[in-house]
């Protein structure tokens, strides 16, 4: 666990300038707030959310509703923060919770979505933790790709994976998918 978090910041670090999600992620490693999901993918192999249903909701569900474009990603980012302190998450994890939130939406809008379309931001608490879940007109499966350090782009599902409790997708009947991920209340 703690090489996968080591081997992210190290390829974040390389780039400048410096990205702060790099530093999240070394404060949280030296938090041991690692816990993934599931495990990593091998070198050179490609990593799919898990596709069972999320947790089941246990409260009522807030729902944001947005058009694709790039100022949505900031949006949903605000109506999060908001959602999670009212919830009384703990301040660290409302900031690990934004980054994953922020990755979902700007996987929902680069490859779920076209300019104009309308994605979904769903927040609501189950009975293992918050749960963020985006939802997109895209019927591709999300997948999270290698850490390599000659990339630019294709290193937001493995930061969701790292970060979140767990994380999948699943299928619409009205077409798209739903992407979730189990937020953190509190950090280590």
């Amino acid at each position: 666990m703690i090489a996968s978090f080591d081997k992210l910041d190290k390829m974040l670090r390389s780039f400048r300038p410096l990205h702060d999600c790099s530093l999240l992620i070394a404060s949280l490693s030296r938090k041991g707030l690692s816990k993934k999901a599931s495990r990593p993918p091998k070198e050179g192999r490609e990593m799919i959310g898990d596709k069972s249903p999320p947790p089941r909701v246990m409260t009522d569900t807030s729902i944001l509703t947005l058009t694709s474009v790039p100022e949505a990603i900031k949006v949903a980012r605000d109506f999060a923060r908001c959602w999670l302190e009212c919830k009384g998450v703990d301040h660290a994890a409302v900031q690990v919770g934004l980054l994953v939130i922020n990755e979902l939406v700007t996987n929902a809008h680069k490859h779920g979505s076209e300019p104009g379309d309308v994605i979904s931001v769903r927040l609501y608490m189950s009975d293992v933790g918050p749960v963020v879940e985006v939802r997109d007109g895209s019927d591709a499966e999300p997948r999270a790709l290698p850490l390599t350090l000659d990339s630019f782009s294709g290193r937001g599902l493995a930061i969701v994976s790292e970060l979140a409790k767990a994380w999948g997708f699943r299928r619409l009947a009205s077409g798209g998918k739903a992407v979730y991920a189990v937020l953190r209340e509190a950090t280590a």
